[in-house]
Parts: C-alpha cells; sequence; structure tokens
C-alpha cells in the first residue's frame, strides 16, 4: 500500500502568497457538492481542497489555485480557460524536469534552515573554500 504522508502534510499546510497568509483546508466530498477539486477563498484566506484525489491530481489542483491567486492579485483579468492552460502548462514542465525544480526547493531549504538556525549568511560566505 502507497504512503499517502504528502497527504497528510498538505492540510493545515500554512502558505505565504505574496504577503498574505493562506491555509489549505480538506473539504471531503468537495468534488461532489461544487463540481471541483479545489477552490481558493479570499475572505478566509483557505485553499480548499478535495482529499480524494492523487497526488498528481492535488498538485495540479494547487498550481490552478495559485495562479488564480496571482490572476485576482495582480488584476491580469485572465479568463478560466487561460489560467487552466497555464496550470496543465506548468504541471507538465515540473513532472518532465523535476531535477531543475529540486535545484531551487534544495536551495530555499538549505536558506530557511540556515536562517531559523541563527547562522549568519556573512559569516558562512566568509567560510566558503573553494576548490
Amino acid at each position: 500500500m502507497k504512503s499517502n504522508i504528502w497527504r497528510d502534510t498538505l492540510n493545515g499546510m500554512n502558505l505565504l502568497l505574496g504577503s498574505i497568509p493562506f491555509r489549505i483546508v480538506y473539504d471531503k466530498n468537495m468534488c461532489r457538492r461544487f463540481d471541483t477539486m479545489g477552490q481558493i477563498n479570499y475572505h478566509e484566506n483557505i485553499i480548499y481542497l478535495d482529499p480524494d484525489f492523487h497526488e498528481r491530481d492535488t498538485l495540479q489542483v494547487i498550481l490552478h489555485e495559485l495562479i488564480e491567486f496571482i490572476n485576482r492579485n495582480h488584476e491580469l483579468g485572465l479568463p478560466h480557460q487561460v489560467i487552466t492552460a497555464l496550470e496543465t502548462g506548468l504541471m507538465n514542465i515540473i513532472m518532465q524536469n523535476p531535477h531543475l525544480f529540486s535545484i531551487f526547493v534544495d536551495e530555499a531549504q538549505r536558506d530557511v534552515f540556515e536562517n531559523v538556525g541563527g547562522k549568519d549568511n556573512e559569516e558562512e560566505e566568509n567560510n566558503i573554500t573553494t576548490a
């Protein structure tokens, strides 16, 4: 049986979109009730997801809701068809090139760990040695 660690990790996860805090919340049977797998609520600062979908589908829904946020936050006025096309295109690129994105994710995690650990970035830069 495949582990669903990602599913447990997402529920309740806090995100910072620009300067606005959002939280991911599962809404069971959302798809059946509202005919959607996810929805962003700007009044509650919550991204609702139906948890009963495959990991890839869930990631695609999150991408879609993030693009919806960008569209609204930057007053782009993109039609839903364009948002869906961007979501699908980005998802395909991410899935076909995980090595590209892992470089940035690894670096971001390293930065967060170092800053949380209290390391001074300037001290670290002075300790860099070259081969």
